[in-house]
């Protein structure tokens, strides 16, 4: 009896320690990764998103990036197509990253059913992938909007090279072109500026950035970059070098990584780090039951204005004093011609120039004035009043 009394608890308890270690069993998620082609920022942007799910998921969640789900359809379109039936067909793939242009696109239209994370799509509104309500377009979708990015770009443009005729070349991902280059010549207007833009192809009907440029160089003030989808990353600062050469001045929509490959300005600096945040928590919630289309989709923008000092010497460019001091700058590599200063000559050129030196030193100088009279006012007030009267030739005080 006393036996089968301890065989009873032992298996009770055997069974009670499978059954808890079943469910503190982290839950398993496969991930898919879909893009266009290579491009420098899907990298940098997808690994943020990487490291901000481990420290959301815990030991919970077990997210499993897939080898066998990874397509990049190296910038040819009839490919990216058939990538997007691959992943209709993968019935295990829980969420699909896709990363830029087409890829959305190609998998709504091949019925795949999993989570669709749109991630680095320019402007998803004109794209047609947020309904007029600010809803994506399907409810396995969840795509992430920038607000007025492409008015505040345009403002900080004018701010910083009051251009007349301004440059645009755009990849695009649909029919959506003719819609971006309405709602730029819009903002543009305000200022009395112009948008000039190009739509030259390579032999494989893909948007060609080089030759675009080409075709405007010699008509733009500045050019204004949204991302440069298809352009190699060893292919970057030759694109930036052929800009500085005709003495254009480049203006970025993707933040200081973009000027450390030869772009002249921008108006963020890490756009990736709220956009990993962001997207990361949308995962989450995803993962935990929730549809991707009630996902917030905008993330507002902070301006912050980035400047490549060097690019700038090279397009002829002088930014203003003000700007270069409130700007994340990219310094310029002195010129034979640059001045050169002693010691005690820079010190006072930094005090002439640096405006908040100058506030202080005003500020300074007003506090002693108003010390002195204070101070003043504790000795007696001695009042004289002298006249004089002239009688003959004496003087009569």
């Amino acid at each position: 009896m006393k036996r089968e009394s301890i065989f009873y608890i032992l298996s009770f308890l055997l069974i009670f320690a499978t059954g808890a270690q079943a469910d503190t069993k982290p839950k398993e998620v496969k991930v898919g990764y879909f893009e266009g082609g290579a491009y420098y920022l899907h990298k940098v942007i997808t690994s943020e998103i990487k490291a901000e799910l481990e420290q959301f998921s815990g030991d919970s969640i077990n997210i499993i990036f897939e080898p066998y789900a990874y397509r990049s359809a190296e910038w040819k379109r009839d490919i990216c197509r058939s990538y997007g039936r691959d992943f209709a067909r993968m019935n295990d793939i829980d969420i699909v990253f896709a990363v830029g242009p087409w890829v959305v696109e190609d998998l709504l239209d091949a019925g795949y059913k999993g989570a669709i994370i749109g991630i680095h799509q320019f402007d998803p509104v004109s794209q047609g992938l947020i309904d007029t309500d600010g809803r994506p377009i399907a409810d396995n979708l969840t795509v992430t909007y920038h607000p007025g990015k492409i008015e505040s770009d345009i403002e900080m443009i004018q701010k910083l090279f009051s251009p007349r005729r301004i440059g645009f070349l755009y990849f695009p991902s649909a029919d959506e072109s003719d819609k971006i280059k309405s709602r730029l010549a819009l903002a543009a207007d305000r200022y009395g500026a112009s948008i000039i833009s190009s739509d030259t192809r390579t032999p494989d009907g893909n948007y060609s950035f080089f030759k675009s440029l080409g075709n405007i160089r010699d008509e733009i003030d500045v050019l204004y970059l949204p991302p440069l989808w298809g352009v190699k990353l060893d292919q970057l600062q030759q694109f930036f070098n052929e800009t500085t050469m005709g003495r254009v001045p480049t203006f970025t929509s993707e933040g200081f990584l973009l000027l450390e490959k030869g772009a002249t300005a921008s108006n963020c600096i890490r756009p990736d780090l709220p956009l990993a945040r962001f997207t990361a928590h949308k995962i989450i919630r995803i993962i935990n039951g929730e549809r991707p289309a009630d996902m917030p989709t905008t993330l507002d923008e902070a301006p912050a204005m980035c400047l490549n000092l060097e690019a700038a010497r090279k397009s002829n460019v002088v930014f203003d004093r003000n700007h270069i001091n409130n700007a994340k700058t990219i310094q310029a590599v002195p010129s034979d011609n640059t001045p050169q200063y002693s010691f005690s000559d820079a010190i006072s050129q930094a005090l002439r120039e640096n405006v908040s030196i100058l506030r202080k030193g005003a500020v300074y100088q007003e506090a002693l004035a108003a010390a002195g009279s204070a101070y003043s006012a504790y000795y007696p007030q001695i009042k004289l009043n002298l006249s004089a009267a002239a009688t003959g030739n004496e003087t009569e005080a």
